[in-house]
């Protein structure tokens, strides 16, 4: 299970990152509509999300770097809730 989701994650991660500078309607993987503004465009393919952590909006002083910090707290923060191991969350 951990070697699909990881060649599935490569593969599609390169895409998406691959066509970043093409219009929406060119790309093969689009962007969804999910909220929020900081995260930068999301994408969903075969039930994975994406988050592409850019400073589309201007969030963080256009730093993308500052955009790329904050997913990287977002996820560090989920991997914590997760190691907790509290049923049904």
């Amino acid at each position: 299970l951990a070697n699909n989701f990881l060649s599935l994650a490569v593969t599609y991660g390169r895409i998406i990152i691959g066509e970043t500078f093409l219009p929406p309607s060119a790309r093969t993987i689009r962007p969804v509509n999910l909220g929020g503004e900081a995260g930068g465009p999301k994408y969903i393919v075969q039930g994975v999300l994406f988050k592409f952590a850019v400073d589309w909006h201007g969030l963080y002083g256009r730093s993308d770097e500052s955009a790329m910090k904050a997913a990287s707290h977002e996820l560090k923060s989920l991997m914590n809730i997760y190691h907790c191991q509290i049923e049904n969350l």
